[in-house]
């Protein structure tokens, strides 16, 4: 698990990537409330 702190309200893209695997795009993260992307699996 992982935190942003102190992140200001607004829309947020995230891009998560990591040698060998497919990465994951998510758009659109709207921060006015709690956002949880639950399990993330990262394909090859």
């Amino acid at each position: 698990d992982f935190w942003f702190e102190d992140l200001e309200e607004g829309t947020y893209s995230l891009t998560i990537e990591a040698d060998g695997f497919a990465s994951v795009n998510y758009d659109s993260l709207d921060t006015s409330t709690d956002v949880n992307l639950g399990e993330i699996g990262l394909g090859h």
